[in-house]
């Protein structure tokens, strides 16, 4: 099920960089073109061992190359704004709710979250959604998945495997569903926010086999007051 709620010196990159190995550094070091380039990216994502960093990177990158083709001024990062899109997706996940609205106390608002990071922006907004983390066709019948945790599509005709998004795949579609949502897009392509943290938290669906998903945070904020 999809869900979605609004509110000049040049260097030679790794552009080997393996998994695990992404930082808050890396964002200084790579262009959009340049992290498009990162073999990492294209790896598909172990549910069981997801480097949690480099997924919120692509949903950052991603979300940079659509306001690069509008040229309109790119996010900077902002650890602080990251960590607050990764506690809101993971206590989603932790608590059960799927809202702009936290059920952990001292954090119901946006800007309660804001706020423990010590950011009062003069202007902020929130995007989530709430998506799959395999490349299914929804709406087609699945069956239950085999011992090895593999899903397929009911199919008479042959075993059609429904297989992990890479990264980068990941990112793409989380930032399809934004930007084909007016609110979700306003968000994206605003001049008032300077700022972007990205972050992602894993979860199984139980009503439907488990199959993986993911809730998808975006936090933008502009100057502080």
């Amino acid at each position: 099920m999809i869900r979605l709620l609004f509110t000049s010196t040049f260097l030679i990159a790794p552009f080997f960089l393996l998994a695990q190995n992404w930082t808050d550094k890396d964002y200084q070091k790579y262009t959009v073109q340049q992290f498009f380039q990162l073999k990492a990216i294209y790896q598909p994502i172990d549910f069981e061992n997801i480097d949690r960093p480099l997924l919120n990177a692509a949903i950052f990158y991603v979300t940079n190359e659509m306001r690069q083709k509008r040229r309109l001024p790119l996010f900077k990062h902002d650890p602080r704004v990251e960590k607050v899109a990764q506690d809101h997706a993971d206590d989603m996940v932790n608590y059960d709710f799927y809202s702009h609205y936290s059920k952990v106390p001292g954090k119901k608002m946006l800007t309660d979250r804001l706020k423990i990071e010590g950011l009062d922006p003069y202007c902020y907004a929130e995007n989530i959604s709430s998506s799959n983390g395999l490349q299914y066709e929804y709406g087609r019948k699945v069956n239950p998945p085999g011992p090895s945790g593999t899903f397929t599509y009911v199919s008479r005709s042959k075993r059609e495997e429904i297989i992990p998004h890479t990264y980068i795949s990941f990112a793409r579609a989380v930032l399809i569903l934004w930007m084909n949502s007016r609110t979700h897009k306003n968000n994206i392509i605003s001049t008032c926010y300077q700022y972007l943290g990205s972050a992602a938290a894993y979860y199984g669906d139980d009503t439907f086999y488990d199959m993986p998903n993911f809730i998808s945070v975006q936090y933008f904020n502009s100057e502080q007051k």
